[in-house]
């Protein structure tokens, strides 16, 4: 993972969870059919500030260990360190793509794997560290709206290219996978960008003055829309 990304989610940690909703969504749909059930450890990659450790409650799911990876200190910070749901909760600032993993019965990445610069390399890793894993990984379709306003490329891989990637990684795994995608609505700029800067989906990219004044200023706001692969894989 580059420096700018690790620069990005750090300095957008105070307005990251304020501003999760479709983080949120994402988890409840990637998670749900895994529930109900009892999972004795559980690693979570980039785990930020704990948006999957705060939805097992309502999902119905229950851990022995539960490990939080992530590489910003800041977002650790705000991440719980107990729940009621989790025998225990510990929480370790790394680098996913340098991190040891211990086994692992299950690995869950949401939106936070389109960051791996190489992402078949990681899902091999994984593949040979645990029972079960729950992806959901972001793709360049992702808030394809204002690449069109700025004239520019996203930084993400394509929906083809993720599916190829997992299928392949993970091929002694009974696998399910399918891709969604979510619409934002906003009602005024402000929230619009105020949303753009907690998502993180922006990678700490910088933008030319221009570009980043027409964002600012002339960006239409009314919808921003997310694709995510989901997939399910259990070891056989």
């Amino acid at each position: 993972m580059g420096e700018a990304v690790r620069h990005s989610f750090s300095k957008s940690a105070k307005t990251y969870a304020c501003f999760s909703s479709v983080q949120d969504c994402i988890i409840k749909r990637l998670l749900a059919p895994l529930a109900p059930g009892f999972y004795a450890r559980v690693l979570d990659l980039g785990c930020g500030s704990g948006n999957v450790l705060r939805a097992l409650p309502d999902l119905g799911l229950r851990v022995g260990e539960f490990v939080g990876l992530d590489i910003s200190a800041s977002m650790l910070a705000m991440h719980p360190t107990t729940s009621l749901v989790a025998q225990s909760v510990r929480l370790e600032c790394a680098d996913f793509e340098k991190a040891d993993f211990a086994p692992s019965t299950l690995v869950i990445g949401a939106s936070s794997l389109q960051w791996a610069q190489d992402l078949a390399r990681l899902c091999q890793r994984l593949a040979q560290r645990c029972q079960r894993v729950a992806l959901a990984i972001h793709t360049s379709a992702s808030l394809q709206e204002l690449h069109a306003f700025l004239n520019t490329r996203s930084p993400l891989r394509g929906a083809k290219e993720v599916c190829s990637i997992l299928e392949q990684s993970f091929k002694g795994f009974k696998q399910t996978m399918w891709v969604e995608t979510f619409k934002q609505e906003f009602n005024d700029r402000e929230s619009f960008l105020q949303q753009l800067k907690g998502s993180g989906l922006l990678g700490g990219g910088a933008l030319p003055f221009g570009k980043a004044k027409a964002l600012k200023h002339h960006a239409p706001y009314s919808t921003l829309s997310y694709e995510a692969i989901f997939f399910i894989g259990e070891l056989v």
